[in-house]
């Protein structure tokens, strides 16, 4: 990547304890990078527990056995305090496992031999980031320090209409990464500047960060471009927590980016399973009332077709009526209570039984 460079205003704004890296010596060597050393975090000695500590911490975060989170990110910690180290490592989102693994391999050499008694330490490489401390960093925002390389090509023509391309595009990939999930916080992207030529664009985090924070990372970085790189065809900002790039070549590779795992289904498709208990509740219910229903209607026209026949009965009881039929005439007979009146009031009433008063002969006398 030769046409990139150190931005030499910047280096000497940060610090004195920014080295650029030459690694022709290593295997996988990184196309640029930037190592800060933390002179103001605290040293250690050498063969200290610390620096055992770290040995360990670092040999395990870029083992082959180990695949971090599976999407290029690595975050462990080794020891106890006050000798206890921590690390995250983080890869580009495109590169493969074995890239990723070998670019962290060689940042842990690179780290320790630049930085060799310093507790903390930042490194940033094409393909990978690396840092540890003696300090939790995990979930943490860390926007210093802002290591920054420019493209030394300007823009030819028409720079605010590529420059309002290039932001329309970093600020879509700084949604998307943010919004990515906890796996990985990686986008990438191009756009067409106004002279027909491609912008090529990256943005990332490391995934502990949450969306909000992980945008306002972003941000901070995408605020940077103006002050560092005015006018410049590429840039890259990279800080502890996120990353952004563009360029007017391509630098990454899309067919490389593994995809991350199917969204779980929303709580409402398919129902979840308190809704389908419910459900089950409702259908129970109803099947009940279907035969409870027509039962109690029967049990109630029963009750009520006995009352009636048991009161007309009753009625029969006290009144009952026989019709007699002849030729085309019906009679009714009625049995009325029998009538009983007292010895005295007979003899009143036939005179004291006078023949005058007889109303017949029967077999058992005069009436």
């Amino acid at each position: 990547m030769a046409p990139l460079m150190f931005s030499l205003r910047f280096m000497f704004f940060l610090s004195p304890v920014l080295f650029l890296i030459s690694t022709q010596s290593l295997a996988q060597p990184p196309d640029f990078g930037g190592i800060w050393c933390f002179n103001d975090k605290g040293n250690y000695t050498t063969n200290s527990t610390y620096q055992t500590n770290l040995n360990i911490l670092l040999s395990i975060l870029s083992s082959p056995s180990n695949n971090g989170n599976g999407y290029g990110f690595y975050n462990s910690s080794y020891g106890e305090n006050p000798d206890q180290v921590y690390a995250i490592g983080l890869c580009r989102g495109d590169v493969t496992v074995d890239i990723c693994r070998g670019c962290l391999s060689n940042a842990t050499q690179l780290l320790t031999q630049v930085c060799p008694n310093q507790k903390e330490a930042f490194g940033v490489f094409d393909q990978c980031m690396l840092r540890y401390a003696n300090r939790s960093i995990y979930g943490a925002m860390e926007t210093f320090p802002p290591l920054m390389w420019y493209n030394v090509q300007n823009v030819s023509s028409d720079v605010d209409g590529f420059f309002q391309e290039l932001r329309t595009l970093l600020e879509d990939l700084r949604d998307q990464a943010a919004g990515n999930g906890s796996l990985r916080k990686f986008a990438a992207g191009t756009a067409t500047a106004p002279n027909f030529k491609t912008i090529y664009g990256l943005a990332q985090c490391t995934p502990d960060l949450t969306e909000q924070i992980c945008s306002d990372c972003l941000v901070s970085s995408l605020g940077d471009i103006p002050k560092c790189c005015p006018g410049k065809q590429g840039a890259r900002i990279s800080k502890p927590s996120c990353d952004v790039r563009y360029e007017t070549y391509r630098f990454f590779d899309p067919t490389t980016i593994r995809p991350l795992p199917s969204s779980p289904p929303a709580l409402s498709s398919p129902p979840p399973p308190s809704t389908s208990t419910g459900g089950s509740k409702c259908n129970i219910s109803r099947t009940v009332i279907i035969i409870v229903v027509p039962i109690v209607v029967s049990v109630v026209l029963i009750v009520i077709f006995f009352c009636i026949c048991l009161r007309v009965r009753t009625q029969k009881k006290l009144e009952t009526r026989k019709l007699i039929q002849g030729g085309d005439e019906t009679y009714e007979i009625g049995f009325a209570e029998s009538l009983q009146f007292d010895l005295a009031t007979i003899r009143v009433s036939t005179n004291d039984f006078s023949e005058a008063n007889k109303l017949g002969q029967g077999g058992f006398g005069s009436v």
